[in-house]
């Protein structure tokens, strides 16, 4: 995206629950897909399961937060919010708890075009009559 004429769009996302509200630069006139689009082509974490499992596995060790974070090149804050979502679980519970929420974020997707579909079709059948 072009950066001249930067307005700020707040779009909020529930399936990202620790940001509720997600500020992303957007140029003038981008519509709300671009701005969607550009949510999704965003980094994926580089972390896989098993790592975030081991780093989680060494803090219940005993091994301090700090130590742990910047061996791995993370924050604290993001060792203890995975501590808070995924403490506990194995590597594969983990993994289906990433399923479910890929599958779940696909079909609020899905579910905000449909909406957005009916009300463009509601507006169409207005304009008619």
């Amino acid at each position: 995206m072009n950066t001249r004429n930067d307005q700020v769009a707040i779009v909020s996302y529930p399936e990202s629950r620790p940001i509720k509200n997600r500020i992303l630069r957007a140029t003038k006139g981008a519509s709300i897909e671009e701005i969607i689009n550009f949510k999704l082509l965003m980094k994926k974490t580089q972390f896989t399961e098993q790592k975030i499992v081991a780093m989680l596995k060494q803090h219940e060790q005993g091994l301090r937060a700090v130590d742990i974070a910047r061996a791995n090149g993370i924050s604290e804050k993001t060792l203890y919010r995975w501590k808070s979502k995924y403490g506990g679980m194995d590597i594969k519970e983990l993994k289906r708890v990433k399923e479910l929420e890929a599958e779940n974020s696909k079909l609020k997707r899905m579910y905000a075009d449909l909406a957005l579909m009916n009300e463009a079709l509601k507006d169409v059948i207005e304009k008619k009559l």
